[in-house]
């Protein structure tokens, strides 16, 4: 599909992160997948990406956070970009090998465009990721314009 969709991905286990970034290169090709190993990491990554973005437009089209990250949670990193202005019309799905009611809740409580549990096989694996890309590759974003 598109060459310019831009996924980062939010994951400090190694082994997580070879699973998705190779479920998401058979499905995405050329597609970029940016990837942060905590939180922090990530705000510090969009925050210079929505600096960019005015003219070269760098900030992700999708964000994928786990749910267990170090210091902050990947709910924590949720809320933040959720709660900024800049950053609030970025999709972020996250995913976990926990699918306790209360995570999942609060999860969409706090604005996540999808949870879902990190399947075993790969198969299955990539199955999910190619419905989650496929889906946030057809849908349109609202511009992300700078209030301020």
């Amino acid at each position: 599909m598109s060459t310019s969709f831009r996924v980062l991905l939010v994951e400090d286990d190694p082994v997580d992160v070879m699973t998705v970034e190779r479920a998401c290169r058979a499905f995405l090709r050329d597609g970029m997948i940016d990837v942060m190993e905590s939180a922090e990491s990530a705000l510090d990554y969009l925050a210079g990406a929505h600096a960019m973005s005015v003219s070269t437009r760098c900030l992700p089209d999708l964000v994928l956070a786990d749910l267990r990250l170090p210091r902050l949670s990947g709910l924590d990193l949720l809320e933040r970009i959720k709660g900024d202005p800049r950053l609030h019309a970025i999709p972020v799905v996250v995913f976990s090998t926990s699918v306790q009611d209360s995570e999942v809740d609060r999860a969409y409580e706090s604005g996540a465009a999808g949870y879902f549990e990190k399947p075993v096989r790969f198969a299955d694996f990539a199955s999910s990721m190619e419905k989650i890309l496929s889906y946030w590759m057809q849908a349109s974003r609202p511009s992300m314009v700078d209030p301020g």
